[in-house]
Protein backbone atom coordinates (compact mmCIF):
# COMPACT_ATOMS: atom_id res chain seq x y z
CA UNK A 1 0.00 0.00 0.00
CA UNK A 2 2.95 2.30 0.61
CA UNK A 3 3.98 2.16 -3.04
CA UNK A 4 0.68 3.71 -4.19
CA UNK A 5 0.44 7.45 -4.78
CA UNK A 6 -3.02 7.92 -3.30
CA UNK A 7 -2.97 11.62 -4.15
CA UNK A 8 -3.27 10.68 -7.84
CA UNK A 9 -6.30 8.49 -7.20
CA UNK A 10 -9.91 9.50 -6.70
CA UNK A 11 -12.40 8.62 -4.00
CA UNK A 12 -15.96 9.85 -3.56
CA UNK A 13 -15.05 13.30 -2.31
CA UNK A 14 -11.90 13.98 -4.31
CA UNK A 15 -8.42 12.70 -3.61
CA UNK A 16 -8.09 9.21 -2.12
CA UNK A 17 -5.45 10.30 0.39
CA UNK A 18 -7.77 9.42 3.32
CA UNK A 19 -8.19 5.81 2.20
CA UNK A 20 -4.93 4.35 3.61
CA UNK A 21 -5.79 5.69 7.06
CA UNK A 22 -9.29 4.23 6.89
CA UNK A 23 -7.90 0.87 5.84
CA UNK A 24 -5.36 0.94 8.67
CA UNK A 25 -8.12 1.58 11.22
CA UNK A 26 -10.32 -1.13 9.65
CA UNK A 27 -7.52 -3.64 10.19
CA UNK A 28 -8.21 -3.67 13.95
CA UNK A 29 -11.63 -2.00 14.30
CA UNK A 30 -14.53 -3.80 15.86
CA UNK A 31 -16.97 -5.37 13.44
CA UNK A 32 -19.70 -2.95 12.38
CA UNK A 33 -22.74 -2.92 14.63
CA UNK A 34 -24.81 -0.71 12.31
CA UNK A 35 -24.45 0.75 8.83
CA UNK A 36 -23.28 3.97 10.49
CA UNK A 37 -20.39 2.36 12.42
CA UNK A 38 -16.98 3.77 11.64
CA UNK A 39 -14.55 3.15 10.07
CA UNK A 40 -16.88 0.99 7.97
CA UNK A 41 -19.29 3.80 7.09
CA UNK A 42 -16.41 6.07 6.04
CA UNK A 43 -14.83 3.30 3.95
CA UNK A 44 -18.09 2.63 2.12
CA UNK A 45 -18.66 6.36 1.61
CA UNK A 46 -15.17 6.87 0.20
CA UNK A 47 -14.95 3.76 -1.98
CA UNK A 48 -18.55 3.04 -2.99
CA UNK A 49 -20.53 6.24 -2.56
CA UNK A 50 -24.05 5.81 -3.93
CA UNK A 51 -22.92 2.84 -5.98
CA UNK A 52 -20.06 4.60 -7.73
CA UNK A 53 -16.51 3.26 -7.72
CA UNK A 54 -13.30 5.20 -8.15
CA UNK A 55 -9.66 4.60 -8.94
CA UNK A 56 -9.04 4.66 -5.18
CA UNK A 57 -11.58 1.83 -4.84
CA UNK A 58 -9.43 -0.31 -7.13
CA UNK A 59 -6.29 0.47 -5.13
CA UNK A 60 -8.10 -0.43 -1.89
CA UNK A 61 -9.46 -3.79 -3.07
CA UNK A 62 -6.29 -5.86 -2.47
CA UNK A 63 -5.97 -4.37 1.02
CA UNK A 64 -9.64 -5.09 1.78
CA UNK A 65 -9.07 -8.70 0.77
CA UNK A 66 -5.94 -8.92 2.92
CA UNK A 67 -7.82 -7.54 5.91
CA UNK A 68 -10.62 -10.04 5.27
CA UNK A 69 -8.14 -12.91 5.20
CA UNK A 70 -6.62 -11.77 8.52
CA UNK A 71 -9.97 -11.41 10.32
CA UNK A 72 -12.25 -14.23 11.33
CA UNK A 73 -15.04 -11.99 12.61
CA UNK A 74 -17.80 -10.09 10.87
CA UNK A 75 -15.30 -7.35 9.97
CA UNK A 76 -13.63 -9.77 7.56
CA UNK A 77 -16.94 -10.47 5.85
CA UNK A 78 -17.58 -6.71 5.67
CA UNK A 79 -14.25 -6.12 3.90
CA UNK A 80 -14.87 -8.95 1.46
CA UNK A 81 -18.39 -7.68 0.79
CA UNK A 82 -17.14 -4.16 0.02
CA UNK A 83 -14.47 -5.61 -2.28
CA UNK A 84 -17.16 -7.67 -4.04
CA UNK A 85 -19.40 -4.63 -4.50
CA UNK A 86 -16.49 -2.76 -6.09
CA UNK A 87 -15.87 -5.66 -8.46
CA UNK A 88 -19.56 -6.07 -9.32
CA UNK A 89 -19.96 -2.39 -10.16
CA UNK A 90 -16.86 -2.54 -12.33
CA UNK A 91 -18.63 -5.19 -14.42
CA UNK A 92 -22.16 -3.84 -14.43
CA UNK A 93 -21.84 -0.10 -14.89
CA UNK A 94 -19.69 2.47 -16.52
CA UNK A 95 -16.86 2.63 -14.09
CA UNK A 96 -13.46 4.23 -14.45
CA UNK A 97 -10.79 2.01 -15.92
CA UNK A 98 -8.36 0.39 -13.55
CA UNK A 99 -5.12 2.39 -13.86
CA UNK A 100 -2.38 0.33 -15.48
CA UNK A 101 -0.18 0.81 -12.41
CA UNK A 102 -2.84 -0.93 -10.27
CA UNK A 103 -3.94 -3.65 -12.70
CA UNK A 104 -1.66 -6.47 -11.52
CA UNK A 105 -2.33 -5.87 -7.81
CA UNK A 106 -6.05 -5.59 -8.44
CA UNK A 107 -6.16 -8.87 -10.36
CA UNK A 108 -4.10 -10.60 -7.68
CA UNK A 109 -6.47 -9.25 -5.03
CA UNK A 110 -9.50 -10.45 -6.98
CA UNK A 111 -8.01 -13.97 -7.29
CA UNK A 112 -7.27 -14.02 -3.56
CA UNK A 113 -10.82 -12.84 -2.87
CA UNK A 114 -12.26 -15.68 -4.95
CA UNK A 115 -10.28 -18.29 -3.02
CA UNK A 116 -11.06 -16.70 0.34
CA UNK A 117 -14.79 -16.37 -0.33
CA UNK A 118 -15.08 -19.99 -1.48
CA UNK A 119 -13.17 -21.19 1.55
CA UNK A 120 -15.26 -19.14 3.97
CA UNK A 121 -18.57 -20.18 2.39
CA UNK A 122 -17.61 -23.86 2.73
CA UNK A 123 -16.79 -23.29 6.44
CA UNK A 124 -20.12 -21.63 7.29
CA UNK A 125 -22.02 -23.69 9.82
CA UNK A 126 -24.75 -21.84 11.65
CA UNK A 127 -23.08 -18.48 11.23
CA UNK A 128 -25.09 -15.26 11.28
CA UNK A 129 -27.26 -14.96 8.19
CA UNK A 130 -25.85 -11.56 7.19
CA UNK A 131 -22.29 -12.83 7.21
CA UNK A 132 -23.24 -15.91 5.19
CA UNK A 133 -25.04 -13.74 2.63
CA UNK A 134 -22.02 -11.46 2.21
CA UNK A 135 -19.68 -14.41 1.77
CA UNK A 136 -21.97 -16.14 -0.76
CA UNK A 137 -22.30 -12.87 -2.65
CA UNK A 138 -18.53 -12.37 -2.71
CA UNK A 139 -18.00 -15.95 -3.88
CA UNK A 140 -20.41 -15.40 -6.77
CA UNK A 141 -18.84 -12.08 -7.79
CA UNK A 142 -15.24 -13.24 -7.66
CA UNK A 143 -16.00 -16.53 -9.41
CA UNK A 144 -17.34 -14.47 -12.31
CA UNK A 145 -21.00 -15.39 -11.79
CA UNK A 146 -22.26 -11.81 -11.97
CA UNK A 147 -25.83 -12.94 -12.72
CA UNK A 148 -26.00 -15.01 -9.53
CA UNK A 149 -24.43 -12.18 -7.54
CA UNK A 150 -27.09 -9.82 -8.84
CA UNK A 151 -29.86 -12.32 -7.95
CA UNK A 152 -28.46 -12.62 -4.42
CA UNK A 153 -28.21 -8.85 -4.06
CA UNK A 154 -31.73 -8.32 -5.37
CA UNK A 155 -33.15 -11.01 -3.07
CA UNK A 156 -34.16 -13.26 -5.97
CA UNK A 157 -32.14 -16.19 -4.68
CA UNK A 158 -32.46 -17.67 -1.19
Amino acid sequence: MDDIDWSKLQAAYGSATNVPGLLAVARTAAAPETSESDPWFSLWESLFHQGDVYTGSYAALPELVEIASDRTDDAGAECLFLAAMIELRRHEYEAPAIPRTLQAKYEMGARAAAALAESEVSRQRGEPEGETFRLRFAAAVFSGDVARARRLLDGDEP
